[in-house]
This record gives structure tokens, sequence and C-alpha cells, in this order.
């Protein structure tokens, strides 16, 4: 009698392709692939991502040259236009840069302003807590002095009322 392995050689089936190792590396490389793929779209797309401004430097005055009828000093103006369209370009730039600078300079120094405002009112309205807590503990204190003030004055009533009638019966 045959073995199983053998009998399966000479039989001339096949494995089927599910039972085979390479099938399941396959599957889970295109299941890992598409997990990774999803997970990397949806974390581009969360909603504090704010989209790269466009920053062009373009000139507004454009000039138009037909080049049929061009002339050397034709080309001089045009490196010379060229060129100050671009330091013009460059000094729009730098002052925007400037701009956007001192704005945050002064948004920021307005959020200092504001904590620091917060903070105050945060410690002031703790201080005013603590002290109204200590005032009612110290009227408790009074209180309780009071009390135990009246009650011994109490009790030195009734010793005193229990003495003068244990005199007054001997």
């Amino acid at each position: 009698m045959l073995s199983r392995s053998q009998r399966r050689k000479t039989d001339g089936r096949k494995r089927r392709f599910y039972k085979q190792w390479w099938f399941w590396l396959i599957l889970v490389l295109i299941v890992g692939g598409v997990a990774f793929y999803m997970i990397g779209s949806a974390s581009s797309k969360k909603s504090s991502d704010t989209p790269t401004p466009d920053i062009s430097y373009s000139s507004s005055k454009k000039k138009t040259y037909d080049f049929d009828d061009s002339s050397s000093s034709d080309s001089d103006d045009t490196a010379t236009s060229s060129s100050s369209s671009n330091n013009i370009a460059a000094s729009n730039a730098a002052a925007q840069s400037v701009a956007a600078a001192a704005q945050s300079s002064s948004a920021a120094k307005a959020a200092q302003e504001a904590a620091a405002a917060q903070s105050a009112a945060d410690s002031s309205s703790r201080a005013a807590m603590s002290q109204s807590i200590l005032d009612k503990q110290q009227q408790a204190a009074i209180q309780n002095s009071q009390n135990n003030q009246s009650t011994q004055t109490n009790q030195n009533t009734s010793t005193d009322t229990n003495q003068n009638t244990t005199q007054t019966s001997h």
C-alpha cells in the first residue's frame, strides 16, 4: 500500500493553488499594500493640513517682442528689463516676508498678552476663592469658640445650682 504523498505523485493530481505557500504570501502582500495605502491617504486628508500657498514672482508689466525685427539694442533692453523685473520681484518678496514676520511677531505679542491676562484673572479668582474659604473657616472657628464658652457657662451655672441645692438639703 502506498502512502498518501506517493499516491499524489502517482495519481497525477496537483495540489490546489490555495494550498501553496506562495499564494498566501502574495495575498498577504496585496492586503498589506492596500492597508498602507488607505492609512496614508487617510492621514494626508486631515483638516489641520493647510494647502501650500502659491508664491509666484511675476511682473505685472510684460513686454512682448517681435523676434523677426530684433536688433542688439532690443536684446540689451530685454536683458535690462528682465533683470530689473527680477530685482523688483526679489524686493517684493523681501517686503512680503518682512511684513509677514512683523505680523507674526505682533500676533505672538497679542497671544502672550492674552495669556498673561488670562493667568492674572485665574490667579485673582483663585485668591478670592481662597480668601472666602479662610473667612468661612475663621467664622466657623469663632462660632465654635462662642458655642464652647456658652456651653461652659451653662455647665458652670448648672454646677452652681446643683451645689446650692445640695447645701440647702443638708
